[in-house]
């Protein structure tokens, strides 16, 4: 079974200038434009992997980032969710994550948003290559 080391896991809420902060209540937020970068990463090196996500959210009620990791042989991996505030309707996401993992695969990282009446936004995969 593939192991992983995750030692830190941060997030940065980006607020972008929004429209009108008003919306129907109970609105899930969408993402949208995932990029992580880099695609490819070492086996066994420490590696940080930069990522960022657009989202909108109509209740402006965006509070917390969501990722997991899936490996080949159905090994799932779900991170602890990352505080975030602010309340606009639109903006970007940051985060990092720090990620070793011991033996060569192709993982999937899956990135959503969850508001702060638990609906969650849609989710965006982007493939990582572990050499």
């Amino acid at each position: 079974m593939s192991r992983y080391i995750l030692p830190a896991l941060t997030a940065v809420f980006l607020v972008a200038c929004g429209g009108e902060e008003s919306g129907d209540a109970g609105e899930p937020p969408a993402i949208s434009d995932l990029a992580l970068t880099p695609g490819t990463i070492n086996a066994g090196a420490a590696t940080r992997l930069d990522g960022q996500v657009s989202f909108e959210d109509p209740d402006a009620d965006v509070r917390f980032l969501a990722l997991e990791l899936r490996a080949a042989g159905g090994v799932v991996q779900r991170l602890p969710d990352v505080a975030l505030s602010g309340t606009t309707t639109q903006g970007r996401v940051a985060f990092q994550l720090l990620l070793q993992v011991p033996a060569p695969t192709e993982m999937t990282v899956a990135v959503w948003l969850v508001d702060g009446e638990e609906n969650e936004s849609n989710a965006l995969e982007s493939k990582l290559v572990v050499e």
